[in-house]
């Protein structure tokens, strides 16, 4: 069970400081022969600006702070860097002492929060800068989620007084019979474009 673990698992003497066992998906992880982990420490793991992170994690792990954490980056043998979510506990075997380390490599995962974090900046901006109005909205409630400047020059509405609120609770709407067609029409084709309505702004 040990040795076919679809996850790296380590395990560590009391102090923490060095190594017991690893079984061979924790190995083929690291780039490490068993014999090679055998003969280092945990600071010989990972990138040296974030040993004192990775110490202090561990530490949360081992109290049982906390049943996981993420995001630990992992130095490989070939100097690569990999990031796992690490579960652990203590063990005793044979009388001794140990700490037990469950490894899942979820690098895959951590690139593809990136590049939506990426995607979202990128959105944000375009929608930000963008120099006409527009406005995001929540189509069960009907209220704005979030509105570019461009919306709040022309509406004079404030984006703190437009997030949150409707068109209709900010009197937007100069026919209400604008609002039905345009409703009507996302409703019915998903979409509405090229529709003339008069709206009312702030300032009347």
């Amino acid at each position: 069970i040990f040795h076919s673990a679809s996850d790296g698992i380590l395990i560590a003497h009391a102090d923490g400081k060095h190594f017991f066992s690893a079984n061979d998906k924790m190995c083929k992880m690291l780039g490490y022969t068993k014999e090679e982990l055998l003969g280092m420490n945990v600071s010989d793991l990972h990138p040296k600006e974030s040993i004192p992170y990775v110490h202090q994690q561990f530490a949360r792990v081992a109290t049982k702070e906390v049943p996981v954490v993420q995001d630990i980056p992992f130095l490989k043998k070939d100097q690569t860097v990999f990031f796992a979510d690490i579960s652990g506990s203590k063990m005793t075997f044979d009388k001794e002492d140990y700490l037990i380390g469950i490894f899942r490599d979820v690098t895959e995962r951590k690139q593809a929060e990136e590049k939506l974090i990426k995607s979202e900046k990128k959105f944000s901006s375009i929608f930000h800068l963008n120099p006409n109005p527009l406005a995001i909205t929540d189509v069960a409630t009907g209220q704005f989620i979030d509105v570019n400047e461009a919306f709040v020059q022309w509406t004079g509405y404030s984006r703190e007084e437009s997030i949150g609120a409707s068109s209709h609770d900010l009197h937007l709407w100069a026919n209400s019979k604008d609002r039905e067609k345009i409703i009507g029409t996302l409703k019915e084709r998903g979409e509405a474009n090229g529709i003339e309505i008069v709206m009312r702004l702030k300032n009347g």
